[in-house]
C-alpha cells in the first residue's frame, strides 16, 4: 500500500517498533527460503553479501531466548573456516551447510 503508514508502532520480537522495522522479518525470510528451497533442489543459493551484512546486524540484535526458540531459529551450526557470508549466516541460523 503506497499510503501506509510506516511509522505506525507494532509489536514485534523485539517489542514495540515502527512498521518499517516490523517488516523487516518478512523480508529477510524471503532470502533465507530462497536458500532453503535452493538447498533443498540442489542449487547453490548465494546472497549478496551487503543484504547478508544486513540480516545478520539484525539478527544480532535480538535477544538469544528470542532468536533460538522452535518457532524460530535452532543452535548454531558450524561453518568451514573458509565459508562464504551466506553460508556463514545460515550455519549461524541453525543450517546445516
Amino acid at each position: 500500500m503506497a499510503d501506509a503508514d510506516l511509522d505506525a508502532v507494532r509489536e514485534t520480537a523485539l517489542g514495540a517498533q515502527p512498521l518499517s522495522f516490523a517488516l523487516t522479518f518478512p523480508t529477510f525470510d524471503l532470502f533465507l527460503h530462497s536458500w532453503d528451497l535452493g538447498r533443498a533442489t540442489g542449487q547453490e543459493v548465494r546472497i549478496p553479501d551487503d543484504v547478508v551484512s544486513w540480516i545478520d546486524g539484525f539478527l544480532r540484535q535480538l535477544p538469544p531466548e528470542r532468536l533460538r526458540s522452535p518457532n524460530t531459529f535452532g543452535p548454531e551450526q558450524p561453518a568451514p573456516a573458509d565459508a562464504d557470508p551466506t553460508t556463514r549466516l545460515m550455519a549461524f541460523l541453525g543450517r546445516s551447510v
